[in-house]
């Protein structure tokens, strides 16, 4: 009742839901910017009551939101880690660290960006839940990055298990946004013309004409531009070649202004050196390392850390970035110690990076790299939505191919970013497929109805008629080119005998036709 009062109509839905409800799974949709955590903490300081031994546990996919479970005050585990702890605790032998994690009636587990979890994680910990007779809860939103692996699991429980839905957002200050927001989440392209006039679409176009370098580089200044106000600010791309070079490019400039140190220590991962002043980012957790010269935390996979200090040897003195106060200054942890081979394996600069990065995150401003041949809807809508002061995205308005020559995007009519980013969000595509992320469940059954389809049975019919028909007239034709000596004997039956070449042929000529000649 105390909390309820701190509480949206959405929010307490969903918590009177979980409480009373009884079923055994349920499902939170949690749009971006909407409350999901903090509902998911008022959840689990509901259920949790020691006198009852009802307990509660947060499970993610990645160790960076398992964190933030934890922050949240919840018992917190990343899946990998969790699936391993409960085969021990069923196989055996369990150690004593083990044995708090087995499940018993009454417990609840929250598995937090369940969208991000693969199928089979999601199978493994209901397997584990439904034989304890504990609890599961899934909080998430499909429409945002899924799996990397086999997934969809979540988007299909999202239309199938009893499901809360988490309606207004929270996250932005400027009121229009959150709306909107919303609408871009469900594909509107017409909320497009918003994001226009507030500013937030940036064509980058001109001498060079609009490639994702360009767009990468207007990005590129303006995140630099906030980062050096005090402002916590994201870059955020598609691919990990784009954010090295990102990361590159920005480096140069803070060692041109006296921010970082010109000299460093090399990184392999991709690329550049790290100096003291550098922010980088660990790509692999190394659990091994809390302890290593007095280290009190260990590096986390996309976690970023602030160059303290670099060795001869290739080791680094960094520091954790917790965030910025009221006043614009960095907080960070205290620091730790990265031996040279982790080093030069698994850090890289932490600049730019990809959207998978972002996950979970909210920050004062985001700076996103559209590009039309890799930025999915889920990616647009994830960069558009970390930033609490604004969100901006930099638009490639020259499409062309990665292995075209230097010059040629000079050829390439542009396009608006209105036109680039409709695109995105309203592809060309049947809608009868399931995008690559959908479950193998959603493709059986979009594949039954599909046959079940009357184009699926007409359409190859009404192909294979016109195909028969322009044959015949195809050939009529050059029957009477031969008998007017205009087509040599001996070439028609070269294509008699060849009908391959013959249809060929006759889609060259149909092409013509319908282009208005005879």
């Amino acid at each position: 009742a105390e909390s309820g009062a701190e509480l949206g109509a959405d929010q307490a839905a969903a918590l009177r839901g979980v409480l009373t409800s009884g079923a055994f799974l349920e499902v939170i949709c949690a749009p971006a910017g909407t409350g999901k955590s903090f509902t998911v903490g008022v959840i689990a300081d509901a259920w949790h009551h020691p006198t009852e031994a009802r307990r509660v546990f947060g499970l993610a996919p990645t160790q960076a939101v398992t964190e933030l479970l934890a922050g949240d005050g919840l018992t917190a585990a990343n899946l990998a880690a969790w699936t391993a702890t409960q085969h021990r605790l069923g196989t055996g032998p369990a150690s004593a660290t083990d044995e708090p994690w087995r499940l018993r009636g009454g417990d609840l587990v929250v598995v937090d960006e369940a969208e991000m979890a693969t199928t089979a994680h999601l199978l493994a910990v209901a397997q584990r839940c439904a034989a304890a007779g504990a609890k599961l809860l899934l909080v998430g939103d499909p429409a945002q990055l899924s799996a990397v692996g086999p997934g969809g699991a979540f988007a299909d429980l999202a239309q199938r298990a009893p499901r809360y839905e988490l309606a207004e957002v929270r996250r932005f200050t400027q009121a229009w946004e959150g709306p909107a927001s919303l609408r871009l989440r469900e594909r509107d392209v017409d909320v497009l013309a918003d994001y226009a006039t507030h500013g937030r679409l940036v064509a980058v176009d001109g001498g060079g004409g609009g490639t994702v370098e360009r767009a990468g580089d207007q990005a590129a200044r303006n995140w630099l531009a906030d980062t050096l106000s005090g402002k916590q600010a994201l870059l955020l791309c598609d691919t990990n070649t784009t954010a090295a070079r990102l990361n590159m490019h920005l480096r140069d400039e803070l060692v041109r202004l006296h921010h970082v140190e010109s000299q460093g220590v090399g990184l392999t991962t991709h690329g550049g050196v790290a100096g003291v002043g550098d922010l980088v980012q660990a790509r692999r957790i190394a659990w091994h390392l809390r302890g290593f010269e007095g280290n009190s935390y260990a590096p986390i996979n996309r976690h970023t850390y602030r160059v303290q200090a670099t060795r001869t040897d290739g080791a680094l003195v960094v520091a954790r970035v917790l965030g910025r106060d009221a006043d614009g200054d960095e907080i960070v942890a205290a620091p730790i110690v990265l031996p040279a081979d982790y080093v030069a394996d698994h850090v890289a600069l932490g600049y730019a990076s990809t959207q998978h990065a972002a996950l979970g995150r909210t920050v004062d401003t985001a700076h996103t790299v559209i590009d039309p041949a890799t930025t999915s809807p889920a990616s647009l809508y994830a960069g558009l939505s970390r930033g609490r002061e604004g969100n901006w995205a930099y638009v490639t308005t020259r499409a062309v191919s990665p292995e075209a020559e230097t010059g040629e995007t000079l050829d390439v009519h542009p396009v608006t970013a209105h036109a680039v980013l409709a695109g995105i969000l309203d592809p060309d595509t049947d809608e009868q497929i399931p995008d690559r992320n959908s479950s193998a469940l959603t493709y059986q059954e979009a594949a039954a109805e599909q046959a079940k389809s009357t184009p699926t049975f007409l359409d190859p019919l009404i192909d294979d008629a016109a195909t028969l028909v322009h044959a015949a007239r195809i050939s009529a034709v050059l029957d009477r080119l031969a008998a007017q000596g205009v087509l040599p004997a001996e070439r028609r039956a070269e294509l008699a005998a060849d009908q391959d070449c013959t249809r060929a042929l006759a889609q060259l000529l149909r092409t013509v036709e319908l282009a208005g000649h005879d």
